[in-house]
């Protein structure tokens, strides 16, 4: 048996007619490649080939309809005492959460809680578990 990176035309023809009479899996097909015509071929390069030609995916139900995804718009939080600090001002101490979307970011600046970044609002914001 020999291995190819290219498929003769012949070998084409039989992997389109095993895919019309829905012969079985990619796997039983490629096996069924592979002794019909000597050219070792894997269930990888059966999908990879028929995707290429353009043929009927097996495992995908007829009629499906993929759904829009909806996002949700972006939420910019305005800090709770209605500090805003740049990167030039922050300190030690301050809530390093960032309230802007523009170019230049604008933190929080509220008291740190414990030992984490940001006070205490925005840490229940960004380690809330899900």
């Amino acid at each position: 048996m020999t291995s190819s990176r290219f498929w003769p035309e012949g070998h084409i023809e039989m992997l389109r007619e095993l895919y019309a009479t829905n012969f079985g899996s990619a796997k039983q097909i490629a096996n069924e490649l592979t002794s019909r015509t000597g050219t070792i071929y894997g269930r990888n390069s059966v999908v990879g080939k028929a995707w290429r030609l353009g043929l009927a995916k097996k495992n995908e139900p007829a009629g499906r309809v993929k759904l829009p995804i909806e996002h949700p718009a972006p939420v910019i939080l305005v800090p709770m005492n209605g500090k805003r600090l740049s990167i030039m001002n922050l300190q030690a101490h301050h809530c390093r959460y960032i309230c802007s979307d523009g170019k230049d970011p604008i933190y929080c600046g509220n008291v740190k809680f414990g030992c984490s970044s940001y006070c205490e609002e925005h840490h229940r914001i960004c380690y809330y578990r899900r």
